[in-house]
């Protein structure tokens, strides 16, 4: 037999293989739409940025790291981010933010997360640092965290829309999340092929 006619049967085997195992597809969406941190405090109650006689220096330079995590699974650690991370840019002297489409960093708001199997519940932990220059390191301002039962739409027109104010230790923070399944999927957990 011909080594390519070989090579071409255990490739298509191959994509078959690999189509057949996906269960399930689809979309997380996340939007943030603001943070509030009025005080201009870190996580340990003291200000983001201080002159060197101790006296607050004004607003934090914060950034986020966004974390998802799936939980549906309880094999999964707790905070794997293994539907996906993302870090923003930093919002220079911004302690009170109203985030826009543009989260630096090439990072689009909303973003979209991928799911390959069943997505019932998963966690959204979204951690705020203040930015130092070298060398200090960077503060932890505010942890973010929501677990969110998923309520899968066919499209993301008509996904169900899920807002979320949550507190943290000292800020609170504004965003929204919605599942919906991706091109080829239907179903109420997008795992029926179309």
């Amino acid at each position: 037999m011909d080594k390519s006619l070989i090579f071409n049967i255990f490739g298509i085997f191959t994509i078959f293989l690999q189509m057949s195992l996906v269960l399930c597809d689809g979309y997380i969406e996340l939007r943030l739409h603001s943070l509030e941190n009025k005080d201009h405090l870190d996580h340990g109650l003291g200000c983001c940025d201080t002159w060197p006689w101790g006296v607050c220096r004004g607003q934090c330079d914060s950034y986020f790291k966004i974390c998802v995590t799936d939980w549906t699974s309880s094999s999964k650690p707790r905070v794997s981010c293994g539907l996906g991370r993302k870090q923003t840019g930093t919002y220079d002297g911004k302690s009170n933010i109203q985030f826009n489409g543009n989260l630096g960093n090439n990072i689009q708001n909303p973003m979209r997360f991928r799911f390959d199997g069943k997505l019932n519940l998963f966690e959204v932990m979204v951690t705020s640092y203040d930015e130092d220059t070298w060398p200090n390191p960077d503060d932890l301002i505010d942890i973010h965290t929501q677990i969110v039962y998923a309520k899968h739409g066919q499209t993301s027109q008509n996904a169900t829309l899920q807002k979320f104010d949550v507190k943290g230790r000292v800020s609170f923070l504004k965003f929204d999340v919605k599942t919906y399944c991706a091109q080829g999927f239907t179903g109420n957990d997008c795992s029926k092929r179309i």
